[in-house]
């Protein structure tokens, strides 16, 4: 039988995600992914360090070996779509809003 973590690595651990392009290219951001499906995140440098906030939903979904899609939509109206590549670290996502979309990549470290 799989463990919890194999079915949603995501769910009750802290990261931190490293964006190489995009919008908040070479920023750096905090996300808490708590066990009842909020979860946390805060910008850690750059011009918006410090912006945070407390989502009340996310999910996630296996996409392949090592791989999930992690998707939340804020309150402010941003949806953040990302899929996490637990091999490789990698990080790519889309993030949309009303009038906006921005492609992105870069880099996770986990925190247990």
């Amino acid at each position: 039988m799989p463990s919890s973590r194999t079915i949603d690595p995501v769910r009750g651990r802290k990261f931190r995600w490293r964006w190489a392009n995009g919008p908040i290219a070479n920023m750096a951001q905090e996300h808490i992914f708590h066990a009842n499906g909020s979860f946390e995140w805060r910008v850690l440098d750059g011009p918006d360090e410090g912006r945070s906030a407390h989502e009340l939903r996310y999910t996630v979904l296996p996409v392949a070996e090592d791989v999930y899609l992690v998707s939340y939509r804020t309150r402010s109206g941003q949806t953040l779509t990302a899929a996490l590549n637990f091999r490789t670290r990698q990080l790519a996502a889309v993030t949309t809003g009303q009038d906006t979309w921005y492609p992105a990549q870069g880099t996770f470290e986990v925190f247990d």
